[in-house]
């Protein structure tokens, strides 16, 4: 399901004010949050970024790093995003 198909889909349920099970709930999760828990402003935020970044890199460079991904025995794409994260 697409993201678009997602949003369509989660358009169709109503909206309702949280019951006591659900205020519970939430206050549960709240009591164990560790730090760790993002905002839902951000996570939104975060759903409007797709993930792709297409870009043009040399022969010789795409060869150096395609080698490197093998030799380390993950894919290219795996290689290349701990290559970006360092």
């Amino acid at each position: 399901m697409n993201k678009e198909d997602f949003q369509a889909k989660l358009a169709t349920v109503p909206e309702e004010a949280p019951d006591e099970e659900d205020r519970a709930d939430l206050k549960e999760a709240a009591d164990i949050n560790d730090g760790t828990a993002l905002p839902l402003e951000e996570v939104k935020s975060a759903l409007d970024f797709s993930g792709r970044l297409n870009i043009r890199i040399p022969k010789s460079l795409y060869q150096k790093l395609s080698q490197d991904a093998k030799l380390d025995g993950v894919s290219l794409n795996q290689y290349i995003i701990y290559k970006l994260a360092r």
